[in-house]
């Protein structure tokens, strides 16, 4: 059980990493929107650079909260074991593959996130769901937009 302070200490490093995420997945769908337009390319290319340059979004983005997990181990914040091997993680690399898998919602029972942590999993599952639903409707209104320009014959 969480105390008051930190569930308050959580909630702050929640609130900046859901903005942090939020603001730099927003700002690469821009910047993907500004330029792949006005690509001289076929529209395939078009896609393709398109679902790269999202896939590159939400890497940074488990990368992002990977090393938020590790920088949370490390101060004392929480902890994160695996089950089987009882032992825990303090490898950076085992806490971007713990982030990916609690990013995509996918987990694992093998894996166990401790007290702020914990809570912080939560938030990433929630913040993975809502990017990864955003990044599917951008994808179809950019194909969309390419079809039109196919059907009108440009």
């Amino acid at each position: 059980m969480l105390t008051v302070v930190e569930l308050l200490r959580v909630l702050l490093i929640s609130a900046v990493t859901i903005i942090s995420t939020s603001l730099i997945f927003y700002e690469i769908m821009y910047l993907a929107w500004a330029k792949i337009g006005h690509l001289k390319a076929s529209h395939r290319i078009k896609i393709f650079i398109l679902v790269i340059t999202i896939f590159a979004a939400h890497t940074f983005c488990v990368w992002f909260y990977g090393f938020v997990y590790y920088a949370m181990h490390n101060l004392g914040l929480g902890s994160v074991t695996f089950t089987d091997r009882a032992e825990t993680m303090t490898n950076i690399a085992d806490f971007i593959y713990f982030s990916s898998i609690t990013y995509s919602s996918l987990g694992y029972d093998n894996i166990l996130a401790h007290k702020e942590i914990q809570f912080l999993t939560g938030v990433e599952v929630l913040n993975g769901l809502v990017l990864i639903a955003w990044s599917a409707s951008y994808t179809y209104i950019m194909m969309e937009k390419f079809w039109d320009i196919r059907k009108k014959g440009k």
